[in-house]
């Protein structure tokens, strides 16, 4: 792995000039405004419908579970039984269960039916995924500041290092009302 990262910290990016301890700030009024054009006003309103559109990976698990426990108890397999999910790189997933009834949920994922789970585990892989690509940015933000000289050559592997996090491999296991994710 590259590196982890805690979901729960953000991620913010200043230039390597800034000062760390400086702040820029613009005093407000009360006749400041501002006019959107159309296109502004209609990209806004498409924006406002994606509800759940979130990087925190937490978020996407605790919606996951509920979501997988929900469509076990749909499908009657017990709330007790381990699945395990693989998500391939073709968006699809796999699903390996004792339970026979678990193809099903295989089944469901691959063909959209249980549209709200595949969606949270999407979001879940990418949301980690992205997480590590910004982790690794800002290491190297660091390590260009600590050496200037160097800053093209570090620069220039971030896109095998990107490309490596997404090639990483996807899976999770509920058993015994936990779910676990593996990235790697």
């Amino acid at each position: 792995m590259i590196g982890a990262i805690n979901a729960t910290t953000p991620h913010y990016f200043t230039p390597a000039s800034a000062k760390t301890d400086e702040k820029i700030t613009a005093p407000a009024r009360a006749d400041d405004s501002v006019t959107l054009s159309q296109t502004s006003q209609t990209t806004s309103g498409l924006l406002s419908n994606l509800s759940g559109l979130s990087l925190d990976p937490n978020w996407h698990m605790a919606n996951a579970k509920s979501d997988l426990q929900a469509l076990m108890t749909k499908l009657g397999i017990p709330a007790s039984t381990k699945v395990d999910i693989q998500s391939n790189n073709d968006g699809t997933f796999v699903v390996t269960s004792d339970d026979p009834k678990a193809a099903e949920i295989e089944r469901m994922l691959n063909d959209g039916s249980a549209r709200a789970l595949r969606n949270d585990l999407i979001g879940m892989e990418n949301a980690l995924k992205i997480q590590q690509i910004a982790h690794a940015v800002t290491k190297a933000q660091q390590q260009a500041d600590a050496n200037p000289a160097m800053t093209d050559a570090i620069y220039a592997r971030l896109p095998a290092i990107a490309a490596q996090i997404t090639a990483q491999s996807f899976s999770l296991s509920f058993a015994n009302q936990k779910l676990d994710y593996t990235l790697a």
